[in-house]
């Protein structure tokens, strides 16, 4: 897998270089082209990783209330770099940069239930 997506990375950039010059709107496309092409080829150990997450989730409780939503957090961290790095790319930093901020103020919503999870075992413990 990982040949694979060194060639496609290879391939994007070459092409990309290329179009640059000639077309610069579709050497943006042919960057985010490049990497859900990529995203594509590692869904399958991404969900090979999901699966073992969640075997440890078995073992107690807590991990298990706690295991889906870090990995929606992980998640939504991924998608937001790729999506803002990608609009970066095409030359708009600002709407990337607010794109981050709302990533990072969505990822702090999600962790709310885990942070008052975490305080109400602290409370029992005290």
């Amino acid at each position: 897998m990982l040949i694979k997506v060194i060639g496609v990375g290879l391939t994007t950039v070459f092409i990309s270089l290329i179009l640059k010059n000639v077309k610069p709107e579709i050497s943006v496309l042919v960057n985010i082209s490049g990497g859900i092409l990529i995203a594509c080829l590692v869904l399958s150990s991404v969900k090979d990783i999901i699966e073992l997450c969640l075997g440890f989730a078995d073992v107690s409780s807590i991990v298990k209330t706690m295991a889906l939503p870090v990995l929606k957090i992980v998640g939504v961290g991924f998608l937001v770099e790729f999506i803002a790095d990608s609009i970066d790319e095409s030359g708009n930093k600002s709407l990337s940069n607010q794109i981050v901020f709302a990533g990072k103020i969505i990822i702090l919503l999600m962790c709310i239930p885990a942070i008052k999870t975490l305080f109400e075992l602290l409370f029992e413990i005290l």
